[in-house]
């Protein structure tokens, strides 16, 4: 398939003249005696490669006509018509992820149709099945390699994906996740010709959190036939995925992303502009006021989503990329989740880990969200709450060894096929100059960020210096996480920390040179910190 790449900036360059690894594919059909075809089999032919080629990962054949991907008019992976018609009325445009192209078209009209074959890592072939294709995402749809959405339909065979593609994704009932109807294969966004790895890292570090999170591993792309570069193969959020991890019927379920009905009824829709508009438009420092907003809003998992993308600073939020749902059927709450956290830690601004980051926010405040998160910010509860939440994230979540840790488990997996991708693709980019400098800025960035925020907390809400709190005495958790090997952090006066243990647990707090015991209440000990605390797990 030798096409001209189209890239964001208006570019247009041929492909590398390196040798691409291709599989051979062969489709057949068969004709009866009165003339009708029946069903087109294909099979994917991977002579002298295997997953071993491609760093041990997964491989995905996509078998499609490749009008589907280049027509002008039809196809979703090019300019094409769309643009075509678009530039006679904006002739200065430099075309990229937001001007009107076929790429960026939505809907069932921009669905097309393939064959998909799955080889797990260790060569054997789990499944070819006839689906659904769109294009997918933001801004990286201008990318030489785009990410796609595959859809189950039962109009192209079958309706559900069936195969635990994470092989460690369970549902609401504990129980393994083999059946999908969507799947969605990321070419790592903002982070696409560096890690493409940031965005599922970050949400990985993150699962322990209330907000959901999509599960993702690394996989390598054939396109009919020819590489198309290392990917991501993630969770959808859909209805089906709030289905799956809470219990709820997917009928039920809305989905709103940057302030748009994703998915859902009119009625979702008006009830989320209602719930942003109060919040914008009522003073939220006094108590009914916000006592209103957390029967709209699951108030635990925003503050959770807040803290986390403040201290990461993802700068393409809270403006940008931000989603939450809500199911009719549960509690009708709408409840926030993680996507599209990779324009974190420096990505593209060095300048960020010196910015004061609620001047940052009023520098944004023009946005509907950032005006709910300033709105929310007088109230004193939830300023409260959003700091301690910020430290546990300084302290736990986010810590610079942590960091490191899955840094370096992702990289393992990742960086030796991002060889290949560069090669694959006129990106102008390798490993030694563009991933693994990104790998040392977010170093850097986790490294110096616990005393930034803690600038930034202090100037914004006048506290004083944090505590060093101390806790000794392993199978504990500090606000809900796991701290079973020992914990030591700061926290600032006022901050309420709640330790977790087994039933019959007991305490030992030394406070302000005074020291006391403590029977936890079903195993747990609540405290306000007025001073830097020692604290023991004594049984």
């Amino acid at each position: 398939m030798k096409i001209q790449l189209e890239y964001r900036k208006g570019k247009v360059e041929a492909p590398k003249d390196e040798n691409v690894d291709k599989g051979t594919v062969v489709r057949a059909c068969a004709k009866s005696s009165d003339g009708e075809w029946g069903h087109v089999s294909t099979a994917t032919y991977m002579v002298g490669l295997s997953p071993a080629d491609h760093s041990g990962l997964p491989m995905i054949s996509l078998v499609t006509d490749p009008a589907a991907l280049y027509d002008h008019e039809t196809g979703i992976y090019t300019r094409g018509k769309v643009y075509e018609d678009y530039y006679p009325t904006e002739p200065d445009h430099l075309y990229n992820g937001s001007i009107p192209a076929n790429y960026n078209q939505k809907g069932r009209d921009w669905e097309r149709e393939c064959t998909l074959q799955f080889f797990e890592s260790d060569g054997t072939l789990q499944f070819t099945q006839d689906a659904g294709m769109r294009i997918q995402g933001g801004w990286s749809r201008a990318d030489y390699q785009k990410s796609f959405r595959f859809y189950a339909r039962s109009t192209y065979g079958k309706d559900t994906f069936d195969y635990p593609f994470w092989q460690e994704l369970t549902d609401s009932d504990g129980q393994p996740a083999d059946s999908f109807k969507t799947f969605v294969l990321r070419n790592g966004g903002n982070d696409s010709n560096f890690l493409k790895y940031k965005d599922i890292m970050v949400q990985d570090m993150a699962s322990c959190l209330s907000p959901a999170t999509q599960t993702g591993r690394a996989c390598v792309l054939f396109i009919d036939g020819e590489y198309w570069g290392l990917y991501t193969l993630q969770e959808d959020y859909s209805q089906e995925y709030f289905a799956r991890h809470y219990g709820v019927d997917s009928d039920t379920v809305a989905i709103c992303k940057n302030g748009a009905l994703d998915e859902g009824l009119a009625v979702d829709e008006l009830s989320f502009e209602n719930m942003q508009s109060f919040i914008i438009g009522n003073d939220m420092s006094k108590a009914e006021n916000y006592a209103r907003v957390c029967e709209l809003l699951d108030m635990e998992t925003f503050i959770d989503y807040c803290a986390a993308e403040m201290y990461i600073f993802n700068d393409d939020w809270p403006q940008n990329n931000y989603g939450c749902w809500r199911s009719r059927e549960l509690d009708s709450k709408w409840r926030f989740f993680f996507f599209d956290t990779e324009s974190c830690a420096c990505h593209y601004n060095m300048n960020n880990a010196e910015l004061d980051y609620f001047e940052y926010l009023q520098s944004k405040s023009h946005k509907p969200m950032v005006r709910m998160i300033l709105s929310l910010l007088k109230n004193d509860d939830f300023r409260s709450k959003l700091t301690t939440r910020i430290m546990d994230m300084s302290n736990i979540v986010f810590t610079k060894e942590r960091v490191s840790e899955y840094q370096q488990r992702y990289s393992d997996i990742y960086l030796p096929e991002m060889g290949a991708y560069y090669l694959r693709f006129p990106t102008h980019r390798t490993v030694e100059g563009s991933s693994k400098p990104m790998i040392r800025r977010m170093t850097d960035f986790f490294a110096a960020r616990q005393p930034r925020i803690i600038a930034d907390l202090s100037a914004q809400f006048s506290l004083t210096a944090p505590k060093k709190i101390t806790v000794n005495g392993g199978g504990a958790k500090l606000n809900g996480l796991d701290i079973s090997d020992g914990f030591s952090g700061k926290y600032f006066a006022g901050s309420e920390l709640i330790l977790t243990a087994a039933d019959d647990a007991k305490w030992q707090v030394t406070a302000g040179g005074k020291s006391a015991e403590y029977d936890g209440t079903d195993g747990t000990l609540t405290l306000k910190v007025t001073a830097d605390t020692e604290i023991k797990l004594i049984n």
